[in-house]
């Protein structure tokens, strides 16, 4: 009997005990003829030893027998029915080898090496029952490995059941699916798609299937077979369904994925199915092809096990090229769910490090394929996969020009999830761009061209912060919630390092354009409303809580105090419900702001408002804000939930509320330690940043000049200090910021001799900017008049040929309306020297410099000596408005009308440099002409200075209708510059409502714009102002109409037309009508809706029924009707024509107007008789065939063809409907369309690939536009 020894020799097992032992125990029995162990071998065989009930015993039998084979290999001694007895007994003692600590272990792994060294086990494949028993080997050999195989015998293990496989001529099918099953496995429920987690078998499966390529590849594309037809053949408990073939090709699938992970050379016939499935009918199995062939094109080394996978991608692009094509076109297929699929597997592909630069660009030119598509799935599906990509991914491999500009466009996408996706990655991308330019650090921009790096960089570096901040000018509260997180947290995020956070601020503001610029000046501004609104909100929250406090406190409290108190609290929740309403007004509504707010108000958390209020403050530092910020909202995460008054509002959402609060009202761009940091930029001449750090110190001096307080001695120091003749100083932006800051703060005016002795200095030798802002500073003294009078005595008399002679003319204008009296002793040669010297004569005769189309603002600033004779122009004419101004703001006795009187000279010498284009020197003069530079600049000055004299009410009777058309030629000057600034300055003053609405019909003299932009902002202006009237109920804009009608008849160049060809003629009254119709469509565009177009037509009519008050009676006494007059009634039946047109164009209802209304009396004046009255109504003033040519361009001005229809001298009255309203707007239901009776054709997918900008309307006839303004009362404002 064979007994067991502690250590086993190297030698055979079997041969200690029976035969006598060799010298060398390395070569015991290796050469003994198999003949000598015939009978030994056959006793081995014996049914009781290889069943014996010992275990010593079996093991050891089955080591002798393993050795037996190895003696006699490749023959066996035994017949088949004992090689099958055999064989199993080794399966059975392999089946305990996974405990390592069994007695019989040594024995276990033994047979084991025996049978892979020898390749005794293929043996099994030549017996009758081979199916049987290799399906037992596998069984047992996965069993064992699902109990924790040895590792030390896994690979002896693998090679066994590969060396089984491919000696074998049919695998069982059972067999091939336990390998499969385990190659394929994607975790269970609770572990999911972990990739660090495989089968038991793993390893095995592995070995089987490298092993046997080709044998295996047959079997699984057999087993494939097998299971889509047994899912497809009805069985007596199940039918066959679409749905059951559906799932198992779905497993199929996913087999196929994880077969690729580990051994991709057995799908080479199942990819080319897979691709065959791409173009299937059935959309359902085009989606699964589409995200198999992305889960494999995805598959990379951090997910599988195949030693080779970084050049499995390659191979795939390779190897099967046509199912790649293939897969490419999915980005156009038919389906939008098929093209969502691909777009969603384009990240994990991408990510991949052996994709190829040809890969790139197909996957590049595809995904802006799906940026563009029609469906808004594949848009956002698009999105959200370029979103995912890490910053080095995204600029190695998909970014490019045309990518950029698709995902500029899709900023004013209609969807919000979409837009919100693409604001924040183009945010992400941004900051990390920045942060690698900031560190000097080299960007990867993959195969790009230098010169296309050199765009790219462009695009991101300059032209998205601009993109970026002209968001807030769409009317959208989502937008503007996103771009206020975004602009706080990566285009100029938090950072600990105060140099860095500047530069990335500094750099930010230095690549916004003018209007970029002013709609960050909106942001700044609107954080001061925010804070004090937040401050209000915390007083009435401690008032509150304080009173109820206090009503606990008293117990024998009578009911007149009880009523008493009540009053008092409810008055406090009354103010902070309004407040509730006007901060939760511009959040979004899922953020359920109201509620929060609420909740945060009743919560009596003393911290929390302390926090917010350190938050807010204008004296706190970046450090301080940043650490409540934080804090606030661990400690409101962290707090338990409670039910405010209004409905809950959970712990996300309070956070996120104050998160857009807090960034919107906290000073965390500006605050004291970014204006230290700034302050020390712009005092380095040779830091790049020099400028713009000036400019942002002068922007916070006028948006929020408290942030101020702490370096307004440091901007003294430098005022004194600097140089005033260097030109690099930057003292124009300290004089601007000290004025901000001592405009609302003038009791902290600095107590220095040196300070003020400096500000007299330059008001006298300074540039004229530096005058002018040094007299305004002084002017905030409390010894101002003092100052002021020195500065006059010292500036008289004016000599033009003096020394600092513009300086001292800048000094004088603004001791003018700063302190009027302190000139009033010396206007007279003021006057005449301003007049006659300057504005009359040019001193010298100068030229226009080449190539220059405009002097802009910063060239008179920075060359004031270079122009200095237009500089003496353009101050005249701040001295006769500013003395104006500075005399009605100080005089008390305003109303008299001699006092009014002294200042028409000076106004109408004002509209006279307008009506004579800026020239006002005599053509005689030997000074004549004035460079035509000049000339514009001095028309735009005239005309600002008219609106800013519009404001004060006593001079309305002066500013007539005839002062007003002059101003208005400057909205359609030849210099474009002049239109832009003028249109700039009149819309502000017309929002603030700081001038009469008689102004409001220049808006519409732009009709003729050829600027799209210029013309394009003029419209949004309108729309949106009329927005804000209208629900108010307010009819202006419509009242509007009779005076543009008296302004487009007195114009000139209507004038000209009518009195072309001797003023009869059809075409000069076609040409004429055909020009005014220009100002007209603008209105009505703007204008015109379903529940006023019957009040526009009322009113335009309603002109007919006036004569021209402008006209002197005597004119009406030559002829009844004079000639001024017959154009304003042809204008009024144009205005008639175009409304009734328009009516059709929108199919509104035009109906007889129940209301009346009086036209302006400065322009119409009533009719002097009946006989009169009739003459004119019935007079037809556009005849017949007149009204057809028009008509004509009307076609071509409204865009489709119009019923014909003439206005006769009675037109058919309309339906009247009953005056129910006391107010004359009527609201009425727009009315439907009627369905249309056609056949319905389902809508074909069309290609957007030709598109490069995708516009989606928001309502009717409103677009996502640029300039949309925001619309609420006190937030609207900020960016008018």
């Amino acid at each position: 009997m064979v007994t067991k020894k502690p250590k086993t020799p190297k030698g055979d097992i079997w041969l200690n005990g029976l035969i006598p032992q060799s010298p060398n125990p390395s070569h015991q029995g290796a050469h003994q003829p198999p003949e000598k162990y015939a009978n030994i071998a056959k006793d081995l065989a014996n049914k009781k030893l290889l069943n014996h009930q010992n275990e010593a015993v079996k093991a050891h039998t089955c080591c002798a027998i393993a050795d037996i084979l190895r003696i006699n290999a490749p023959d066996a001694p035994y017949s088949d029915e004992e090689l099958s007895r055999i064989f199993r007994s080794f399966f059975a003692q392999l089946g305990h080898a996974w405990d390592t600590n069994n007695s019989f272990y040594a024995q276990q792994s033994y047979v084991l090496t025996r049978l892979v060294e020898v390749r005794s086990i293929i043996l099994v494949v030549d017996l009758p029952d081979a199916a049987e028993l290799i399906t037992l080997l596998f069984d047992t050999m996965y069993e064992l490995a699902a109990k924790g195989f040895p590792q030390k015998l896994e690979q002896l293990a693998a090679d066994m059941l590969a060396g089984v496989v491919a000696e074998a001529e049919i695998i069982p099918k059972n067999v091939v699916s336990t390998v499969f099953k385990s190659l394929t496995f994607t975790g269970t429920s609770l572990t999911g798609n972990a990739s660090n987690i495989c089968h038991p078998g793993f390893a095995f499966s592995v070995a089987v299937c490298e092993g046997n390529i080709d044998k295996m590849s047959r079997q699984v594309a057999k087993l494939f077979s097998e299971m889509l037809d047994e899912s497809a053949t009805p069985t007596a408990t199940k039918t066959t369904s679409t749905n059951a073939s559906f799932k198992t090709l779905d497993k199929i699938h996913r087999w196929s994925v994880q077969i690729w992970k580990h051994v991709p050379e057995m799908l080479g016939s199942i990819i080319g199915l897979i691709g065959d499935e791409l173009t299937s009918d059935s959309e359902k199995i085009r989606v699964l092809a589409t995200e198999t062939i992305g889960e494999i094109l995805a598959v990379s080394e951090n997910n599988t096990s195949h030693t080779n996978i970084d050049s499995n991608l390659i191979h795939f692009f390779t190897a099967h090229k046509s199912t790649w094509s293939s897969w490419l076109k999915k980005s156009a297929d038919v389906s939008a769910s098929v093209r969502c699929a691909w777009a969603t597997s384009l990240p994990a592909i991408l990510d991949s490090p052996s994709i190829t630069t040809e890969m790139v660009t197909d996957l590049r030119e595809n995904i802006k394929k799906c940026l563009l598509d029609s469906s808004e799935k594949v848009r956002l599906a698009s999105c959200k996969a370029i979103e995912s990509l890490a910053f080095p991914i995204f600029t190695s491999k998909l970014a490019d020009e045309e990518l950029l500009q698709t995902l500029f466009s899709l900023l004013r996408e209609r969807d919000e999830e979409i837009r919100t996706l693409v604001i924040r990655c183009l945010c992400y991308v941004y900051d990390n761009f920045m942060k690698s330019t900031m560190e000097d650090e080299v960007v990867d921009f993959g195969s790009l061209r230098a010169s296309e790096v050199k765009r790219v960089e462009h695009m991101l570096r300059s032209e998205f912060p601009n993109k970026f901040i002209q968001l807030n000018y769409i009317n959208l509260v989502s937008i503007t919630t996103v771009v206020d997180v975004e602009l706080f947290e990566n285009v100029i995020p938090f950072s600990n390092n105060a140099s860095t956070r500047c530069a990335r601020l500094c750099h930010f503001f230095s690549t916004l354009d003018q209007k970029s610029r002013e709609a960050f000046t909106a942001v700044l501004s609107r954080q001061k409303k925010y804070s004090s609104a937040l401050t209000r909100f915390i007083q009435l929250s401690d008032e509150y809580h304080s009173k109820e406090s206090g009503d606990d406190n008293k117990e024998n409290a009578g009911d007149r105090d009880v009523n008493e108190s009540k009053k008092i609290t409810d008055e406090v929740l009354r103010k902070a419900d309004k407040l509730y309403q006007w901060l939760s007004v511009m959040m979004p509504e899922s953020f359920n702001s109201r509620a929060c707010l609420e909740k945060l108000f009743v919560s009596n958390n003393s911290r929390h408002l302390k926090l917010i209020s350190n938050c807010i403050s204008s004296h706190s530092d970046y450090k301080t804000i940043k650490n409540s910020i934080k804090e606030l909202i661990v400690s409101l995460n962290n707090q338990k939930s409670k039910k405010s008054p209004r409905g809950s509002a959970t712990t996300a959402e309070v956070i996120s509320t104050l998160k857009v609060l807090l960034y919107r009202a906290s000073p965390i761009l500006f605050n004291r330690t970014n204006i230290s940091e700034i302050m020390k930029i712009s005092k380095d001449s040779q830091h790049k940043f020099h400028s713009v750090a000036n400019e942002l110190l002068e922007l916070v001096a006028a948006s929020n000049p408290e942030v101020l307080r702490d370096q307004l001695s440091v901007m003294a120091d430098l005022l004194v200090t600097d140089d005033i003749y260097n030109p690099k100083n930057p003292l124009d932006s300290i004089l601007r910021s000290i004025h901000h800051y001592l405009k609302t703060s003038p009791t902290d005016f600095p107590d220095s001799l040196i300070f003020t002795d400096r500000l007299l200095r330059l008001a006298q030798e300074g540039s004229p900017e530096q005058a002018k802002y040094s007299v305004k500073i002084l002017g905030h003294h409390q010894q101002k008049e003092h100052f002021l009078s020195e500065i006059v005595s010292n500036s008289l008399p004016l000599d033009p040929e003096s020394p600092h002679f513009t300086t001292k003319l800048a000094s004088i204008a603004e001791v003018s309306l700063i302190e009027p009296f302190a000139v009033e002793d010396h206007v007279g040669d003021i006057n005449n020297v301003i007049t006659e010297q300057v504005l009359k004569q040019n001193r010298r005769p100068e030229s226009d410099a080449p190539g220059v189309e405009w002097i802009t603002d910063d060239d008179l600033k920075l060359s004031h000596q270079s122009y200095e004779l237009l500089n003496e122009k353009v101050l005249a004419i701040r001295y006769i408005v500013n003395r104006i101004r500075g005399l009605c703001r100080s005089e008390t006795n305003i109303s008299d009308a001699a006092f009014v009187k002294q200042f028409e000279k000076p106004i109408r010498l004002l509209s006279l440099i307008i009506a004579t284009s800026g020239e006002i020197v005599k053509q005689n003069d030997k000074s004549n002409p004035t460079p035509r530079l000049y000339q514009q600049r001095l028309r735009l000055v005239a005309g600002l200075g008219i609106l800013k004299l519009a404001k004060i009410p006593v001079l309305d009777v002066l500013i007539d209708c005839n002062i007003l058309r002059k101003a208005g030629r400057l909205m359609y000057d030849s210099s474009k510059q002049v239109r832009e600034k003028f249109m700039r300055t009149l819309h502000s003053c017309l929002s603030s409502f700081e001038i009469p609405e008689r102004f409001l019909y220049l808006v519409f003299m732009m009709g003729h714009e050829p600027d799209p932009q210029l013309r394009t902002r003029a419209d949004t202006w309108v729309k949106s102002t009329y927005q804000k009237l209208e629900k108010k109920n307010d009819t202006t804009f419509e009242r509007t109409l009779s005076r543009l009608i008296h302004g487009i008849a007195h114009d000139e160049k209507f004038l000209s037309y009518s009195e072309g060809n001797g003023g009869d003629s059809t075409s000069s009254n076609f040409q004429a009508l055909e020009y005014a119709s220009k100002y007209l469509n603008m209105y009505l565009l703007n204008i015109s809706k379903d529940s006023n177009i019957s009040l526009l037509y009322y009113i335009a009519s309603r002109v007919k029924q006036y004569r021209d008050a402008t006209l002197s009676p005597k004119e009406y006494e030559v002829a009844m009707i004079p000639p001024a007059a017959i154009r304003l009634y042809r204008v009024s039946e144009l205005c008639q024509l175009m409304i009734k047109e328009y009516a059709d164009l929108k199919n509104y209802t035009l109906q007889t107007w129940p209301g009346k209304m009086k036209l302006p009396a400065d322009l119409f004046s009533p009719m002097e008789n009946f006989e009169e009255a009739s003459k004119v109504l019935e007079k037809q003033y556009i005849e017949d065939d007149l009204q057809i040519q028009l008509r004509g361009k009307m076609k071509a001005i409204l865009g489709r063809s119009t019923s014909r229809r003439l206005i006769g001298a009675h037109p058919t009255p309309a339906k009247k409907r009953k005056p129910n309203s006391k107010t004359p707007r009527q609201t009425k239901k727009p009315k439907k369309l009627k369905e249309s009776t056609s056949k319905k054709v389902s809508p074909r997918r069309r290609s957007s690939r030709a598109t490069r900008k995708v516009t989606y309307s928001y309502g009717s006839g409103s677009e996502l536009s640029e300039e949309e303004i925001v619309s609420e009362d006190d937030y609207e404002s900020d960016y008018d």
